[in-house]
């Protein structure tokens, strides 16, 4: 496999969803990074039954501008129906810790450990 130039980042919104086990992203975010697909999946939604382009990723958690840790290699599926740009799943959110500021009613998502 030839190793390809990162791509700039694409900023977007995500939901938090705790009843997928795939994180799944917007074919406008799978455009904007040049993704190819991997494969294909079955994704089972409450609408009914659909097939989802996947794509292989490196997840990496941010603070500051500063990559911490190793990046996570993760499978993520195409959807796009997503009123946002990414829904993410318990594939990521079982490696994170979340913190709540109710002050502020923001989210922020570390790396866990």
């Amino acid at each position: 496999m030839v190793a390809r130039p990162l791509p700039l980042p694409v900023r977007g919104r995500a939901l938090i969803d705790t009843g997928t086990q795939m994180s799944l992203i917007s074919g406008r975010i799978a455009q904007a990074l040049g993704l190819d697909p991997t494969r294909t999946t079955v994704l089972r939604t409450a609408a009914g039954r659909t097939t989802a382009l996947c794509y292989a990723v490196a997840f990496s958690f941010v603070s500051h501008g500063t990559v911490i840790g190793k990046p996570q290699d993760l499978i993520v599926g195409r959807a796009d129906t997503l009123q946002e740009d990414m829904l993410l799943g318990l594939d990521v959110l079982r490696r994170s810790r979340m913190e709540w500021n109710g002050p502020t009613a923001t989210v922020r998502i570390f790396r866990h450990g």
